[in-house]
């Protein structure tokens, strides 16, 4: 601990002393040193984004900084997009979410995008990227498959931190079956859970082949799967378990089959969902 704060102590300093560059002896960021550097100012920006409360100020002025001279230098291009079309797209990018926030996994997908219209383009690193991205998520896709099978012994095929998750799921899945049983006297809880998580594993399982391949289903096959990974369904299982006094298998029954009711309030879920993140999917896809 006290090597880590040391580290995190250090690592403070050469930023605060970094970004002092930038600012004149009024402690106020400089202008004009660096009007036409988008890219450096760019850079800056991201930096600006890895603080947390305790540190400096001067952080959170850089944030402001960068902000209004991002927004500002996209006006001024946007008229002649066509010279800067690569880096007006990574200014809005960052503007819209900072790398630091975003989802690695997520955002590797959408860089290699970008990266093969870029200028820059090196067509040996794009495919060493696309490899890379293929094979990690082709572990993920193994990954996912074992974790559907509820089977403690499968797991062992898993990476550490998926052991770990699933162990977690595993035992609390058991303490709320057990609770069932000690409070009232029921048995039939976890395999009713067990086929919830299950269901719910194997539709990410197929999005994530979907994704992987860059295929786009028709609404309906999309409707078929994407309306129980929501998570409706399993959410539901679990406040039926925990609040339902007496559980009865008729009332786990009626949840697991699905019925109308359940299946169209996780479309409705489902489309309201997807209205919140359409614009990112659009550009994702």
């Amino acid at each position: 601990m006290i090597e880590m704060h040391a580290c995190m102590h250090m690592y403070v300093h050469v930023l605060v002393e970094t970004f002092s560059r930038f600012m004149n002896e009024k402690g106020s960021f400089k202008s004009s040193s660096h009007s036409d550097d988008c890219k450096g100012m760019l850079a800056l920006y991201e930096a600006a984004y890895l603080l947390v409360e305790e540190e400096s100020s001067i952080f959170r002025d850089a944030k402001s900084f960068t902000t209004a001279y991002l927004k500002e230098w996209l006006i001024k291009h946007d008229n002649n997009k066509h010279d800067d079309e690569h880096l007006c797209t990574l200014v809005n990018h960052a503007l819209e979410l900072p790398l630091h926030w975003r989802m690695p996994r997520l955002e590797a997908r959408w860089f290699i995008d970008v990266y093969e219209n870029g200028p820059d383009m090196n067509p040996i690193l794009l495919e060493l990227a696309k490899v890379d991205f293929n094979i990690v998520q082709a572990v993920h896709q193994e990954n996912l498959k074992y974790a559907s099978r509820w089977d403690a012994t499968a797991v062992e095929q898993l990476p550490h931190y998926m052991k770990l998750c699933f162990h977690a799921l595993r035992n609390s899945i058991n303490e709320m079956t057990f609770d069932a049983l000690r409070d009232q006297g029921v048995d039939i809880v976890i395999s009713y859970l067990t086929k919830a998580w299950a269901s719910i594993c194997k539709a990410y399982l197929l999005e994530a082949k979907w994704y992987n391949s860059g295929y786009i289903p028709p609404l309906q096959e999309y409707m078929e799967n994407t309306w129980i990974s929501i998570g409706a369904t399993i959410i539901l299982v679990h406040a039926y378990t925990f609040t339902a006094n007496p559980i009865t298998k008729e009332g786990l029954e009626f949840v697991k089959d699905y019925p109308n009711i359940i299946r169209w309030s996780s479309m409705i879920l489902r489309f309201a969902d997807d209205l919140g993140t359409s614009s990112i999917q659009l550009i994702l896809f």
